[in-house]
């Protein structure tokens, strides 16, 4: 392999995405034989002496295999790598040989359904990015009034806080009040992940979120795969998701 920036190499070797490894860099956590790497700095993966995280990586390391895993995450799991609390996590469901994998944007402690893990690092990026646009499909359930007004802002857009979040696209609403209690059941598509976004996004309109299932993730579905289960692509489904979402095979 001839000479890479050390961004993109350490993204090949699955350690991030290129832009989460630019951040170690501007954080002092990536090393060039002992010397703190600079951002765009070139490396010659037979020579150099690498590390990240304090983690060495051995010179002329050959590109891991890339590998993506779909898990259908049950409540009660943590979507970290760890945790200070030794709550169990989701590569903890997964068998040791799938170890190396991290996860893919995240589902909060409360949350189910679909969560990726890849040591693919451009396409872990390009899943997640905002400015990438995949679309990201919700089941959720309700309790509050949300009448057609709130539907509105919904679709429109709804301000948390100080910001104004962009509207949801809804694919599927039901009422399913009981016992006087007024509750909905909704399929949503977002194009955005901020931290615990939808469960926000139902408070400013003064519902409470009381269940909430991840479906999809672009052409990613959650189908057939039971909870706690996972699905392993095949080398040219990857390949396949990397074409439909734009980009070179790797």
């Amino acid at each position: 392999m001839s000479e890479a920036r050390v961004h993109v190499y350490l993204a090949q070797l699955g350690l991030g995405s290129r832009r989460e490894i630019e951040d170690q860099i501007r954080l002092g956590r990536v090393k060039v034989n002992g010397k703190i790497a600079k951002l765009g700095q070139k490396v010659d993966p037979q020579q150099d002496q690498l590390s990240y995280r304090s983690r060495l990586i051995p010179p002329s390391k050959a590109r891991q295999n890339l590998q993506l895993v779909l898990l259908h995450k049950p409540k009660g799991v943590i979507s970290s790598l760890k945790d200070p609390q030794g709550r169990m996590g989701v590569v903890d469901l997964l068998p040791r040989r799938f170890s190396h994998l991290y996860p893919v944007g995240r589902l909060d402690l409360q949350s189910e359904g679909l969560i990726l893990l890849t040591n693919d690092g451009d396409l872990a990026l390009r899943l997640t990015h905002p400015r990438y646009e995949v679309p990201k499909v919700y089941e959720v359930k309700l309790r509050g009034n949300l009448d057609p007004k709130k539907i509105e802002h919904l679709e429109k857009g709804v301000r948390v806080g100080n910001e104004k979040w962009k509207g949801v696209r809804i694919l599927d609403l039901k009422e399913v009040t009981r016992s006087g209690v007024p509750k909905f059941k909704l399929q949503i598509e977002i194009k955005e992940g901020k931290n615990r976004h939808i469960r926000k996004l139902f408070e400013a309109l003064s519902c409470r979120v009381i269940e909430l299932k991840r479906l999809k993730v672009g052409p990613l579905s959650l189908k057939g795969i039971p909870r706690g289960g996972y699905k392993v692509l095949s080398d040219s489904q990857r390949q396949r998701l990397r074409r439909d979402l734009g980009m070179e095979e790797a």
